[in-house]
C-alpha cells in the first residue's frame, strides 16, 4: 500500500509540475502577443495570417482548458436576496467613462476583454452576472423554480443598479433561450424579451454583444485526440455553431440606441467554426470560450 500511495504521490505531483509549466508558457505566449495569435489570424485585414514561430503551439492545453478563465467570484450572482453582486475593472477614481455590463455566465467570460478595454480607454467597468439568467423580460429556461426566482430578483436588482448608477453606456450579453409565451415561437419571445428590457434602460447607449457559436459537446477530447488538424477535425459548421437563436439585430433594430457588436467572423470561417483558431483553443465545454481566445478578442 505505501509503495502504490507512493507512486501516485509522484505521478499527482508530476503533473501538478506539468500544469505550472504548461500555464507558464501559455502565459508568457499570450504577453508576448506574437502576430496571428487567437483571433487575430481570421482579421481580414491580415489574412492570410500565419506565423511559423507559433508552429507546433496550443494554448491553453486541452487538459487545462477548463480552468483558463478569469472568472470573479464577486461578480456573479448575489449578494444577498434583490442585491446582485458587482465587481470593477478600471480605475477607480479619474476615469473618462462608466460603463455597466450585465448578462449571464458568457459576460463573466469576457471579464478580461472588460479589462483590457479599461485600461486602454481609462473607463471604470461595472460587471454584473448570474448563471443561465440575464436582462430579459422574457421567462429564462430554469433548472429549479428557485433558480427561476432568484433570475427575477437578480433582474430586478440589476436594472436598479443600472438606473440609478449615472453610466455613460451599458453593456448587454447573452446565451441563455427563453420561454414562449403562449402563441408565440421563441424567436419571437428573444426579441420580444430584449426589447422591453432595454426599453427600460436609461437613456444612453446600449452596446450589445451577440453571444458566441456554439461548439460540439465533445470538443475538449476532440481537440486532445486530433490536436494539429483539431481545427479541421473538430470544427462544426457555420449553421450549426449559430442554430440558437440569438436574437441581437433583430432586438437592436427596435431600439434605436442599441448598437450590436457582432465578431462572428472571428469565431468562423464561411462554412465553419473551428475550436482551434490562429494556435489559441477556442472553447473550455460546449458554449463557453477559453480566458485565453476572449484576450485576443480585445482589440
Amino acid at each position: 500500500m505505501a509503495v502504490v500511495i507512493g507512486f501516485s504521490s509522484v505521478a499527482a505531483n508530476g503533473q501538478v509540475v506539468r500544469e505550472k509549466q504548461l500555464a507558464t508558457v501559455a502565459h508568457k505566449v499570450v504577453a508576448d502577443k506574437p502576430t496571428c495569435l487567437g483571433a487575430q489570424a481570421m482579421d481580414p485585414a491580415i489574412a492570410p495570417c500565419d506565423n511559423p514561430e507559433l508552429a507546433g503551439v496550443l494554448i491553453p492545453d486541452p487538459a487545462q482548458a477548463k480552468t483558463d478563465q478569469k472568472y470573479r467570484p464577486d461578480c456573479l450572482g448575489m449578494a444577498f436576496p434583490g442585491v446582485p453582486r458587482i465587481c470593477r475593472v478600471g480605475p477607480e477614481t479619474g476615469y473618462r467613462k462608466r460603463v455597466f455590463a450585465a448578462g449571464d455566465s458568457h459576460n463573466n467570460v469576457l471579464l478580461g476583454v472588460y479589462r483590457s478595454i479599461a485600461e486602454h480607454n481609462n473607463w471604470r467597468i461595472d460587471v454584473a452576472s448570474h448563471n443561465g439568467c440575464y436582462l430579459t423580460a422574457a421567462r429564462n429556461i430554469p433548472s429549479s423554480d428557485g433558480s427561476e426566482r432568484e433570475c427575477e430578483s437578480w433582474r430586478a436588482g440589476t436594472m436598479k443598479i443600472a438606473q440609478q448608477g449615472g453610466y455613460d453606456a451599458i453593456i448587454v450579453t447573452h446565451a441563455q433561450p427563453v420561454i414562449p409565451a403562449p402563441g408565440e415561437t421563441a424567436e419571437q419571445a428573444t426579441v420580444r424579451g430584449l426589447v422591453t428590457a432595454w426599453r427600460n434602460l436609461p437613456d444612453v447607449p446600449i452596446v450589445a454583444i451577440r453571444d458566441n457559436p456554439w461548439t460540439r459537446r465533445d470538443v475538449l477530447t476532440c481537440v486532445a485526440e486530433h490536436l494539429t488538424t483539431a481545427a479541421q477535425d473538430c470544427a462544426v459548421s457555420r449553421s450549426e455553431g449559430l442554430a440558437i437563436f440569438d436574437g441581437t439585430a433583430e432586438a437592436a433594430r427596435q431600439v434605436p440606441r442599441a448598437h450590436v457588436v457582432d465578431v462572428t467572423s472571428l469565431y468562423c470561417t464561411a462554412t465553419v467554426c473551428p475550436p482551434v483558431i490562429g494556435h489559441v483553443l477556442v472553447y473550455k465545454d460546449r458554449t463557453h470560450i477559453t480566458a485565453t481566445f476572449a484576450d485576443t478578442l480585445a482589440p
